[in-house]
């Protein structure tokens, strides 16, 4: 049923270090995006990338001091997205508890694979659908299991959604990545409930952004 739906896309399209929409900044960091939301009112992040100096050298770019960040909502576990988070000593640390297990080793990531973590802070827990108040920000988690047993999309103000590794955008169509995927039909139908929400821009982790999500998801809508 999906077979026309999904496909390998391990090419990158990452977006250079900039405000890419008001606001919210992307931050390149290796082969991978985080965003931070800045306003007055808060600085918070959706993923932490990694690379230390990487990333200090890009926030000095756009300004942004990491002792400000206040929440780090995390969309799953995988060193490219996590380890940057103690770059920033002072956020709270947010993911779903499928993932807390995870980052702690107490559930594999993959079969005979545990993940290496070096948080020694504590970790607030989500649960699906569960909104935060951060200032001017109110962020709802969207559990998306799949590609990681505990992976979590975000969706802020209503408006903009990110999605980690959920899912990849290739010429306004919505795909799964087979790769380093745990369970590729748990991810298919995580992605046909996050194209029933309707948001108008969609953050990946390596495929940049689209500003046309609920039209870039029909396909998925039909099945």
């Amino acid at each position: 049923m999906f077979s026309k739906i999904y496909a390998d896309l391990t090419h990158l399209k990452l977006i250079n270090t900039k405000m890419v929409i008001p606001n919210l900044y992307a931050v390149k960091s290796g082969t991978v995006n985080f965003y931070i939301y800045k306003t007055d009112d808060c600085t918070i992040l959706f993923d932490s990338g990694y690379g230390k100096s990487q990333i200090l050298r890009q926030l000095k770019y756009l300004g942004i001091k990491p002792e400000k960040i206040t929440h780090i909502f995390l969309t799953h576990s995988d060193f490219d997205h996590m380890a940057g988070v103690r770059v920033f000593k002072n956020a709270e640390i947010c993911l779903s508890a499928e993932e807390y297990n995870i980052l702690f080793k107490k559930k594999a990531r993959m079969p005979w694979f545990y993940q290496s973590s070096f948080i020694n802070r504590q970790c607030r827990v989500l649960d699906d659908g569960e909104e935060m108040h951060i200032g001017d920000a109110v962020v709802r988690a969207v559990s998306a299991p799949g590609h990681t047993a505990g992976s979590m999309t975000y969706l802020l103000n209503n408006s903009a959604l990110f999605t980690g590794d959920t899912l990849r955008l290739d010429n306004n169509k919505i795909f799964v990545l087979r790769r380093y995927s745990k369970d590729i039909e748990i991810q298919q139908n995580s992605i046909k409930k996050l194209a029933q929400i309707n948001a108008e821009y969609c953050f990946t982790g390596h495929s940049g952004y689209t500003d046309n999500f609920y039209s870039d998801t029909a396909d998925w809508r039909k099945l």
